[in-house]
């Protein structure tokens, strides 16, 4: 089925493999930065501060306790501003990288239609040509003559239908074949 919107390309991003690809990548980034020791040390101030204004929360079950503070941490847009600090999103090579999964991922699906690309980029294709036609430099047409099997040799004189008409309009375009 071809690609026709971006929810089916986002769908073959990820049967890819590219975006757990990515998304394992940006996590292994962000755990060996400074953002994670940064969040780390903003989530405990935070559970700090809630441990000691609500003393009830040492006396209850675990899972409660548990549930009181993680919508505590809720109220805190902690992840969403980590993950705006993180420069791997800002990056010129991350964003390249994307482009070219994208990019190969359509001209696969253009080839699986049984096109090609000839030229491509991130916003859609500049040129596709179909496989059974020619390129933009076989703009010469030749004649094909055709070999009657019945006969023992080809049928070099034209018909009188054809005679009257002009021959480049009966010329078949080159579409791959030998001259």
């Amino acid at each position: 089925m071809p690609i026709d919107a971006p929810t089916q390309l986002v769908e073959e991003f990820k049967k890819s493999g590219e975006f757990d690809r990515l998304r394992r990548g940006l996590l292994s980034q962000f755990r060996s930065s400074d953002a994670m020791d940064i969040l780390m040390t903003r989530v405990e101030d935070i559970v700090k501060q809630r441990l000691a204004s609500d003393q009830k929360l040492h006396y209850m079950p675990e899972t409660v306790m548990t549930r009181e503070l993680m919508q505590e941490l809720d109220r805190y847009p902690l992840v969403e501003r980590a993950a705006s600090e993180t420069r791997a999103l800002s990056d010129p090579a991350f964003a390249s990288g994307i482009r070219n999964s994208i990019k190969t991922i359509l001209q696969d699906d253009r080839r699986n239609e049984g096109k090609f690309v000839d030229g491509m980029d991130i916003d859609g294709i500049e040129e596709e040509t179909p496989m059974d036609e020619g390129t933009p430099e076989d703009d010469k047409t030749r004649a094909v003559r055709f070999v009657n099997y019945a006969r023992s040799e080809p049928d070099v004189e034209p018909r009188e239908e054809l005679a009257n008409k002009d021959y480049r309009e009966s010329m078949v375009p080159r579409i791959g074949m030998d001259a």
